[in-house]
């Protein structure tokens, strides 16, 4: 029974603190205005978290350097969040367009994460970086050819013993902060899931800790099991009756 217990949440302890103080309703936040770059930049450098709520492929052709990659499509985005932001951080958000930010504070609130300081749209932002995506059939055909980056799996341990990548490397998204000193930092790694979303955390939280030389595999697994090439000869092209 224990073995199948999901990972814990950190937000988990703090939850119980809030609903026994009773939290702040709604409608009396602050509002999350929408901040200019500067003023983005003046809260990360107090220690604020700038959590990029786009999609993995807006976040890999641009973002705030050391942001942390959290889509809120995502069925698990508050959770995902509590996993990786600490309790009482304040937080910037970046999203695609202005409306979304209520859903975020919404998603957010519902955990207990009140301190949102403010906002801003993707597509203000001018100081970035990238991530770069590297398809998965792209990548099996680098590993076809040996030449092909390290891959890391953050998969969890059942989908992982389901199936995997021969020499990949396994180390489940939760357990990442705490692991990362076993990568290297100087070898080139593609991050790879179920579906390219876990990966986009794992890739930003990876970069936002100083290594350089990532790339996100799109679509995770999925994609590059439907990528897999079918072994065929010659003599199967030929249809009965005719000859070579």
């Amino acid at each position: 029974m224990l073995a199948s217990v999901p990972d814990r949440p950190s937000y988990f302890a703090h939850d119980v603190a809030v609903n026994l103080q009773g939290a702040r309703p709604l409608a009396e936040l602050e509002r999350a205005w929408l901040l200019p770059e500067d003023d983005v930049a003046k809260h990360a450098s107090k220690g604020a978290v700038v959590l990029d709520t786009r999609s993995s492929l807006a976040f890999g052709q641009g973002h705030f350097p050391g942001s942390l990659n959290i889509s809120l499509d995502l069925a698990l985005f508050s959770t995902w969040t509590g996993f990786f932001v600490p309790p009482g951080r304040a937080i910037v958000l970046v999203v695609e367009d202005w409306v979304e930010v209520a859903r975020a504070r919404l998603e957010l609130a519902r955990i207990g994460y009140d301190e949102v300081v403010g906002s801003i749209e993707g597509r203000a932002l001018s100081r970035t970086v990238r991530l770069p995506q590297l398809l998965a059939s792209d990548y099996r055909t680098a590993r076809e050819l040996g030449n092909a980056p390290r891959l890391l799996d953050v998969r969890t341990r059942a989908e992982w013993e389901e199936f995997h990548v021969d020499e990949a490397i396994h180390i489940p998204l939760p357990d990442l902060p705490q692991r990362m000193n076993e990568l290297s930092r100087t070898e080139s790694l593609a991050v790879i899931c179920g579906a390219g979303n876990r990966s986009s955390i794992a890739a930003s939280l990876l970069q936002a800790n100083g290594f350089q030389h990532l790339q996100n595999i799109v679509g995770g697994v999925a994609a590059y099991r439907e990528a897999e090439r079918v072994a065929w000869h010659p003599a199967d092209l030929v249809l009965p009756g005719e000859e070579i």
